[in-house]
């Protein structure tokens, strides 16, 4: 189990976090490089920047996840949700993800705006099971390769 709480400032832990996060999306294929330590720091201190609320998750006083929750023109964006690979299964990221929404909510907003890559399953399935099922933005691109791969989103099936 763990606990989440409102972060004020960036830590060593946060950091390691983010590097952790960026190397597995970079794994994935979703775009993102892996970065160093030191990259790693410097955008921790950006999640702590005006217009950005992070939620740490806690288990015995270590950091195991964090989620980063942003406003774009009043907006409230799930900008980044990371749970270290040996702390899921056990609620972990609902917990986090409730906090996250509940920054929305105490700020009169009705709803968290979330981007997720189609090919994310694991994030799909987790909001599916959190109630979201509005496909609200669609992002088109042009792809150079000639067999289009067939994504899922909730109900919807989009060629990439």
């Amino acid at each position: 189990m763990g606990d989440a709480r409102i972060l004020h400032g960036p830590t060593e832990e946060l950091a390691v976090l983010v590097q952790e996060f960026r190397n597995v999306l970079s794994e994935l294929g979703k775009n993102a490089m892996s970065c160093s330590l030191e990259q790693a720091r410097a955008e921790a201190a950006e999640y702590f920047e005006p217009g950005h609320t992070v939620v740490g998750l806690y288990r015995d006083d270590s950091l195991t996840g964090f989620s980063v929750v942003s406003v774009d023109d009043g907006v409230y964006w799930l900008s980044w949700i990371y749970v270290k690979p040996e702390h899921r299964g056990f609620a972990n990221a609902s917990r986090l993800f409730d906090a996250s929404e509940k920054i929305a909510l105490e700020a009169g907003e009705d709803r968290l705006y979330i981007w997720v890559h189609p090919n994310n399953n694991l994030m799909l399935r987790f909001l599916r099971k959190k109630g979201y099922d509005t496909l609200n933005l669609i992002e088109v691109t042009k792809r150079k390769r000639q067999s289009p791969e067939e994504v899922r989103i909730f109900d919807n099936v989009l060629w990439c």
